[in-house]
């Protein structure tokens, strides 16, 4: 049923919500929204972890720990992510895990948030051509190459809305680890975003 189709949990008793949704929308999930990291709220989607996500279009965790969510739900696999329209990354934990979700990523893809999350910039500038709005902060540890972002923003024309904001931090010791190889890009002069409708 449609008004079933969404998911959202939030530390007021998840799992007893999550198993009544369950039941009520036959496992027909369309928009999954995570809204804390609470255990509590993690260990309430193993009421999922049969279920096939094969209609899941819309994705939303903030404070999630990354490697506890796959574990707990298995069935969201790489071509679930594949299929996403809409991707919400809040403070994720575990950077480093939570590169898969960007790095998994298609063409289906319309809707980037990620904030203080880490950005696979250049496998979405080779898979996610069709992004409409794209809002992204993060530190200097996040984006190691820029001239991968601007290739993301090169193949990527059709944004409507666009809100970037890098932080300069010092590196950690370990941030290394998080970094992906500059990829030689031969970049236009300009940029050409004829659909932008909104920078900030």
């Amino acid at each position: 049923p449609a008004l079933w189709d969404t998911l959202v949990l939030t530390s007021r008793k998840p799992s007893r919500k999550a198993k009544v949704w369950k039941e009520r929308s036959q496992g027909h999930l369309r928009r999954l929204d995570l809204r804390d990291g609470d255990m509590k709220i993690i260990w309430a989607l193993s009421e999922f972890d049969t279920t096939p996500l094969h209609r899941l279009r819309e994705l939303s965790l903030r404070k999630v720990r990354v490697d506890h969510f796959f574990q707990i739900l298995p069935t969201c696999t790489s071509r679930v992510l594949h299929n996403l329209e809409y991707l919400e990354l809040d403070e994720l934990v575990r950077a480093k895990d939570s590169l898969r979700f960007t790095q998994e990523a298609g063409p289906a893809l319309r809707h980037l948030i990620a904030r203080n999350t880490p950005v696979h910039w250049s496998t979405l500038a080779d898979t996610c051509q069709h992004l409409q709005t794209l809002v992204y902060s993060g530190d200097n540890t996040t984006h190691p190459s820029l001239d991968d972002f601007l290739w993301f923003l090169h193949r990527n024309r059709l944004l409507e809305t666009l809100d970037v904001r890098f932080f300069e931090t010092v590196p950690e010791p370990n941030s290394a680890e998080l970094s992906e190889p500059a990829i030689p890009r031969v970049l236009p002069p300009r940029l050409t975003m004829p659909s932008l409708t909104k920078l900030v």
